[in-house]
């Protein structure tokens, strides 16, 4: 039989992580240059990212990405001139973190924890592309001293069977399914969400050779009120 298990999230702000921030991203103007200018820094954008050191105080700091929820995310390092010494870090996340919080979780992420994270320092030019497993990915980073910098691009991507989503959006109608395979799929919000379940429905599937068979998934329709407007997730197994 095949199992998925529906979780819808909401994630904790940090550091002026906010809705507020997500919405501006979303309506931002698409450029093919950008420069990281803060500490937390949101964007829905694809084109080139740029971060120059202008103060070092030991901070981590993070460049959240998001695109549509049928999409994954491409990252490719133009270059790295981050030494090593005191601390100098930068490291590519598939999926968020916040408040030590990640999404996907790790039991509903297919890769494990461990090779979710790419980390480099020093003078160099990374090589490998990164391609995230959903529509979010993460570049963290620690400057060690004043003037280093680093570069990567950004490349939006069909995503042709999305499972873990970041929900952007109030008014839409989203789709959650595991396309038939052994997984966990889940949706997640930056903002709390009230669930209440309208609909549910139990089916069954054909089975190669076997007849038919039990099912153990279930369509949802599940309304969700955020921020007084409501979202529908259907949800299929």
């Amino acid at each position: 039989m095949q199992h998925t298990k529906a979780n819808i999230h909401a994630l904790n702000f940090r550091n002026g992580l906010h809705p507020t921030n997500l919405r501006s991203a979303v309506r931002s103007k698409r450029t093919t240059e950008h420069l990281i200018t803060e500490c937390i820094y949101m964007t829905s954008d694809e084109g080139d990212f740029y971060h120059k050191a202008t103060s070092v105080d030991g901070t981590a700091c993070g460049v959240y990405i998001f695109s549509e929820p049928d999409q994954r995310i491409e990252i490719h390092f133009n270059y790295l001139d981050v030494p090593c010494e005191n601390g100098g870090l930068v490291s590519y996340v598939d999926g968020w973190e916040l408040n030590g919080q990640f999404f996907p979780s790790p039991a509903d992420h297919p890769r494990p924890m461990q090779s979710r994270f790419s980390e480099f320092c020093g003078q160099r030019k990374i090589k490998q592309v990164f391609t995230s497993s959903q529509n979010v990915a993460l570049i963290q980073y620690r400057m060690p001293e004043r003037g280093r910098s680093f570069s990567f691009s950004v490349r939006f991507l069909k995503n042709p069977t999305p499972c873990n989503t970041l929900l952007q959006s109030t008014e839409d109608i989203f789709t959650l399914r595991n396309y038939g395979k052994r997984a966990n799929c889940s949706i997640s919000t930056l903002f709390p969400a009230a669930v209440r379940v309208a609909a549910l429905s139990v089916g069954v599937v054909p089975s190669s050779g076997r007849g038919i068979e039990l099912e153990t998934g279930t369509i949802h329709k599940v309304r969700t009120q955020v921020m007084h407007a409501n979202i529908d997730f259907y949800l299929f197994c």
